[in-house]
């Protein structure tokens, strides 16, 4: 994946099996331009997990990835884990204030689906918030009846409506 400031980006997942268990290494690779060297710049081990690169910002300095974790041969654990990475300061952080913004709207007696969709601008990204499929291995509260975009500010961590869908 290029940045409009030539900066590319991929990610890895390593899968180790041993004694009956898994447990992956999930890794985010950028290079400051073509032919330079790649340096790992973000990873996670443990259970299962992996990734999906969301796309570079506008200006091409910030790049939005979605870490995916779950718990192997279980139905729990999983959670989405927004990773950003700053070219101008060569860092790269999890936003978990996004969890936190979406708990502070919906409550956390709500049961909902989220997932990164897209950079807004340089500081906002796009979040997707439906109602998850209904499962009958616990009782469910749904407060999301139709599927939402939301945008996150990454500056002040506050999250507003953006776009309703008129479709579950």
């Amino acid at each position: 994946m290029v940045s409009p400031k030539g900066f590319r980006a991929y990610a890895e997942v390593k899968v180790v099996a041993s004694d009956g268990s898994c447990e992956n290494t999930t890794t985010i690779y950028v290079a400051s331009g073509a032919g330079r060297k790649f340096n790992a710049i973000y990873s996670k081990t443990g259970g299962g997990n992996g990734i999906r690169l969301i796309g570079w910002s506008p200006t091409g300095v910030k790049l939005l990835a979605e870490v995916n974790t779950w718990e192997y041969e279980t139905d729990i654990g999983y959670t989405h884990i927004p990773v950003l990475y700053d070219a101008s300061t060569d860092s790269a952080k999890e936003i978990l204030e996004l969890n936190q913004a979406l708990l502070r709207h919906f409550g956390t007696d709500c049961d909902f689906d989220d997932s990164l969709q897209a950079w807004r601008n340089d500081e906002q990204v796009l979040i997707k918030v439906l109602r998850p499929a209904e499962d009958d291995s616990y009782e469910q509260h749904f407060c999301v009846q139709h599927s939402s975009l939301f945008v996150f500010d990454l500056r002040d961590k506050s999250l507003h409506l953006y776009k309703r869908s008129q479709t579950k």
